[in-house]
């Protein structure tokens, strides 16, 4: 997480062949995911789609401000965030539709598991007290959602599917790296 800001975002940018009309790109789709949030704070998808997931929308939103080292609460040393309001409002209208097993009552695993990891990723940037327990949940529903040949799928208990799987998987590495619980056996 500590390469998401400071100097060493900037370093790795420069390692990993980022240049100012990459960051001019960044800098443009963010303003753009601005513009169209949503006054409750979700993103939604075009609607044209049979799969439309609101949750699973606003967790994809979310997941390129934190990449880019933008968060709801100013990480250590930094200065707060210029889209500090608009991840707020993200992660606020995600944990409004998280349930008490720690589902978000997505359509399919992929949006339980894009959710789940928007969470884990601006509480390990930030470790902000209250998005703790509702990454910890969902990251527990994964878990238990994971079949018991290793992998996941569509809903849960499912045999595995490759994507939906590596979203899950990401989603719990991110977890795991917020220094959140995750079953090594989970994982590995």
């Amino acid at each position: 997480f500590a390469g998401r800001s400071g100097s060493t975002r900037e370093k790795m940018l420069t390692e990993g062949g980022g240049n100012n009309a990459s960051e001019a790109a960044v800098a443009k789709g963010l303003k753009y995911l601005v513009r169209v949030q949503k006054s409750a704070g979700n993103w939604a998808l075009d609607g044209t789609a049979a799969y439309d997931d609101n949750v699973a929308a606003t967790g994809l939103a979310l997941l390129p401000f934190l990449a880019a080292g933008q968060t709801h609460k100013p990480m250590k040393g930094e200065k707060p965030s210029s889209y500090a309001k608009t991840v707020q409002l993200g992660l606020d209208y995600i944990r409004s539709k998280q349930k008490g097993n720690g589902s978000y009552g997505c359509n399919q695993l992929y949006g339980e598991a894009i959710a789940t990891m928007a969470l884990c990723e601006a509480y390990g940037m930030t470790q902000d007290p209250s998005l703790k327990k509702p990454a910890q949940l969902g990251l527990d529903f994964l878990v238990k959602a994971q079949h018991s040949a290793g992998g996941f799928r569509y809903k849960p208990g499912m045999p595995g599917d490759t994507s939906v799987t590596g979203w899950c998987l990401q989603a719990l590495k991110s977890g795991e790296l917020a220094g959140l619980s995750v079953p090594r056996e989970t994982m590995y």
